[in-house]
């Protein structure tokens, strides 16, 4: 059975609109530069199963990239990503993640 990543959230805490790429897993853009209006939240449906990694870039004018890898593992199983939620300051990216294994 296999887990898909359901929905990522990313909130744009900034009083000015940043750029967001988000690659999921890494390497596998899914979001390429998409505006996230100041203080505005931007959600998105990644249709990937079984992703053990999910990488996101906030860009804002006349500032340096910010950047933020969550990464899932486990042991005996491996557990994936189903949901992912991120704030972001300029400077700064935090977050949380959902998971759980292919069991269930």
């Amino acid at each position: 059975m296999s887990v898909k990543l359901e929905e990522v959230v990313f909130q744009n805490d900034n009083g000015i609109e940043v750029s967001l790429t988000v690659e999921a897993p890494v390497g596998h853009t899914v979001v390429d530069q998409h505006p996230v209006e100041a203080n505005a939240t931007y959600r998105v449906q990644p249709g990937v199963e079984n992703c053990t990694s999910i990488l996101l870039v906030a860009k804002a004018a006349s500032h340096d990239a910010d950047r933020e890898e969550f990464t899932v593992s486990g042991r005996p199983t491996q557990a994936y990503l189903k949901q992912v939620s991120a704030r972001y300051v300029i400077g700064s990216i935090h977050g949380s993640v959902a998971g759980r294994t292919d069991r269930g």
